[in-house]
Parts: structure tokens; C-alpha cells; sequence
């Protein structure tokens, strides 16, 4: 069956398979607005999906954009210009148990550490104390979490206070110690620190 308006026509094709799927129907433009399919009860709200001018995937609630798919991979939620993989503008809940992604670094005596990860184990070929100065490259938004854990008890790490840091006091990561920190838009806040 094919339905027909102005601006387009959308036909149940229920045909396929292809690439895997069957076609149920798809909507043919005669301008160049997007198409959408829109999911009313009653009162004054609905839901629409289909695609914007850019050809993303969209969910709109109500005429408000709720969540986009680009065309080039990103995905946001409460924003339609997602800037990575996975964009959040709003507050989110996580169940059960978090995996951090974990790194190795070699810092240098004097070396500001650049964290690439959430969780960075230390490990050193000679006890360092890093950079007085700036001992942590600056995080990139505050309420980033870094967690730090030392791998010997003969290389160490020594990560002084008023580095870019504001810590309980200077910090020496032997085997098992870790540092939690928390970046707050111009300093490493110490969080907590295991002396194991």
C-alpha cells in the first residue's frame, strides 16, 4: 500500500531481505524536509523518529530533541551535536560495577604525568619525584576522576602538594599505594590515599 500527500509518499513494502533485514516500508520525499514518523496519544505530546536535514537518526519528544544518531557515529542524548562517541547533557545513573580503562606510565623524574586513562599504574625504572610545578597534566573537565596506583616499593613515585595538586600532604606511591583524585577545572584534589 502506498499513502500519498504533498510532501512525500510512504509505502508498506514488506520486502527483503536486505543486508540482512527486511524492508517494512520506507517514506519517499518530494522536498526536502526529513522524514519522521510521529507517535501520538491522547493530549498535547508525541514522539517522533526519523531523520533531520543532516540525515541523522533523531528521536524528538514533543517537538524537543531527546536523542540523536549522526551519520558519522556519534550518539547524544539531550544534545544534537555530540562532539564523541557518546555524548550526555543531563544526569545519568550506572548500575553494577564500572570498568575503567587502565595504563601503564614510566614517568620521569621531574615529568609531568599525562594520564591517558582513568587509572594509571606507576611504574618507573628509578624512584622520581615529578614535576614541582605541574606534577599532572590538567584534566579536561572538572569532577574527572584519576585514580593512581604505585608499582614498587623501591621505585617510587612522589607526587608533591601545591603541584597542580591540592593533596593532604606529599604523596610517595610504593607497591599497591593509591591516589585517588578528582580534577576540579584548575587542580588534582586529593580524594583519598591507601598507604598498602
Amino acid at each position: 500500500a502506498v499513502f500519498e500527500n504533498p510532501y512525500g509518499s510512504f509505502s508498506v513494502d514488506g520486502f527483503g531481505p536486505f543486508n540482512g533485514t527486511t524492508l517494512i516500508g520506507s517514506f519517499a520525499g518530494k522536498t526536502n524536509l526529513a522524514p519522521r514518523l510521529r507517535f501520538s496519544g491522547p493530549g498535547s505530546s508525541w514522539i517522533d523518529i526519523g531523520q533531520n536535514a543532516n540525515a541523522d537518526f533523531v528521536v524528538d519528544g514533543s517537538d524537543i530533541p531527546r536523542f540523536v544518531v549522526q551519520n558519522g557515529g556519534n550518539v547524544g542524548i539531550g544534545t544534537t551535536t555530540p562532539a564523541s562517541s557518546l555524548e550526555v547533557n543531563g544526569s545519568t545513573t550506572t548500575r553494577g560495577f564500572n570498568i575503567v580503562s587502565v595504563t601503564t606510565n614510566a614517568p620521569t623524574a621531574a615529568a609531568t604525568l599525562t594520564a591517558t586513562s582513568g587509572y594509571v599504574v606507576l611504574n618507573p625504572a628509578t624512584a622520581v619525584t615529578l614535576n614541582a610545578t605541574t606534577a599532572i597534566a590538567a584534566g579536561s573537565t572538572p569532577g574527572q576522576m584519576l585514580i593512581l596506583r604505585g608499582n614498587s616499593d623501591v621505585n617510587t613515585v612522589t607526587i608533591n602538594d601545591n603541584a597542580g595538586t591540592a593533596l593532604v600532604a606529599n604523596r610517595v606511591l610504593g607497591l599497591n599505594d593509591i591516589l585517588s583524585l578528582v580534577w576540579t577545572g584548575s587542580v588534582w584534589a586529593e580524594i583519598s590515599f591507601a598507604n598498602n
